[in-house]
């Protein structure tokens, strides 16, 4: 490190500090899950201003960019947007007694989600993160049909190879009338779903699909998809449940609905 870097490190770090107080101090944006107050949330990437014009073209729902995480509890906008409509809808009491599959647990939502004492509590990644984590793939889930009464799979399709298998799967071990989140980023103005192996650096896959792990972009198809899986839709409107202020003090998305589907049948099973 030569003179003139350690220079502007040295002017960089208080500049950050001051930063950092003067935006504590700030009431423009609140986190619905630590309820900390300050003037903005920082953003999904720090190269966030270079987002692709592709991707901003085509309306990309459940993708925030700029407003994402709390500086505080490090919530991002899809947990926050969860948080808000478990508690509008109630969700919270579906876990009592339930058997739930919860994939790439988020870190506020599952302690709890263990709060309403269910009856079996799953945490599965591909690549688990810690020993409470099991290592589940989505294509392959290791338990038998009719296993769960609630599945949380929020934004993991988008990185899912065989989606369609994935959706399978889910919809295989939900017992019936089981529901499940599957929350996912799209394009409310592409008809079809946009995926293309030649689209294979992180450089085209931020370019066009908005992530290096992801593998599509999905577009109003993905309802389609959902269905032709077997899966009735039960999607919830969220300008019904919050306003558009609500969604901007909150920092969450006015236009993302809660992908809420369940397995048609009678109803969850007794334990």
């Amino acid at each position: 490190m030569n003179v003139g870097q350690t220079i502007e490190n040295l002017i960089r770090r208080p500049l950050a500090v001051l930063k950092w107080e003067a935006n504590k101090l700030g009431k423009k944006h609140k986190c619905y899950i630590c309820g900390r107050t300050f003037h903005a949330f920082y953003p999904y990437r720090s190269d966030s201003d270079s987002a692709s014009p592709f991707w901003e073209e085509l309306n990309m729902i459940g993708m925030a960019i700029d407003d994402w995480g709390c500086f505080f509890c490090n919530s991002s906008d899809r947990e926050r947007h969860l948080f808000m409509f478990f508690d509008k809808l109630n969700l919270w009491q579906e876990f009592t007694q339930a058997h739930v599959l919860h994939f790439a647990p988020e870190r506020n939502l599952y302690p709890r989600i263990r709060q309403m004492k269910t009856a079996q509590y799953v945490m599965g990644d591909l690549y688990p993160s810690s020993d409470e984590i099991s290592r589940i793939d989505v294509t392959d889930i290791q338990f038998p049909d009719d296993s769960f009464d609630f599945v949380i799979c929020n934004h993991v399709l988008e990185h899912v190879p065989n989606d369609g298998k994935g959706m399978r799967e889910i919809f295989r071990v939900l017992r019936e009338g089981g529901k499940a989140i599957l929350q996912t980023p799209y394009s409310s103005i592409l008809g079809k779903t946009f995926e293309d192996a030649n689209i294979n650096t992180d450089e085209l896959r931020i370019r066009f699909y908005g992530e290096t792990t992801h593998v599509r972009l999905y577009g109003l198809d993905l309802f389609e998809r959902l269905e032709e899986s077997g899966f009735q839709l039960n999607v919830v409107k969220n300008d019904e449940l919050y306003s558009r202020n609500e969604c901007d003090y909150y920092s969450v998305e006015y236009e993302e609905d809660l992908i809420l589907v369940s397995k048609p049948g009678v109803g969850f099973h007794e334990s």
